[in-house]
């Protein structure tokens, strides 16, 4: 369970911070109001936490083969390098086609403005991170 968070958050009211609730057999034990980590971001945070995650990433039609992208796969979220993009005029989508790490080909299609989280290195994410903290201390500020 994550207990911490870059931006303003309180302890979820209805786990008390345990990340857990009552059981059920599709999500165990997994508290519906944090999704399991805890805590629930304040307006302010949420805010913020939302413009980090634009923040690091980039419209489709932006992106270029060798790019290392997280897909939405349903249940899991997959980091993978693109291989190949295909645009389709007529359907006005992007067919994205990646390789994981363990060489698994990926294929999902995507709006040219949906927004494709982009790998960054542990500085740049930390750059990216006190700009959003910025944006936070502007909204607590108003």
């Amino acid at each position: 369970m994550n207990t911490t968070s870059y931006f303003q958050a309180v302890t979820c009211n209805r786990c008390g911070g345990s990340g857990s609730y009552s059981w059920n057999a599709v999500h165990g034990s997994k508290c519906y109001g944090c999704g399991g980590c805890g805590y629930k971001y304040t307006k302010a945070g949420a805010a913020a936490q939302r413009y980090f995650a634009a923040l690091l990433s980039k419209p489709a039609f932006l992106l270029k083969v060798g790019d290392r992208v997280r897909l939405d796969m349903g249940l899991s979220l997959v980091w993978a390098t693109l291989v190949a993009i295909q645009k389709c005029p007529t359907t006005n989508t992007m067919t994205l086609t990646a390789l994981t790490n363990q060489q698994e080909s990926l294929r999902t299609q995507v709006m040219p403005d949906t927004l494709v989280r982009i790998e960054h290195t542990a500085a740049q994410k930390q750059t990216k991170a006190a700009q959003a903290l910025e944006y936070q201390s502007a909204l607590l500020a108003d």
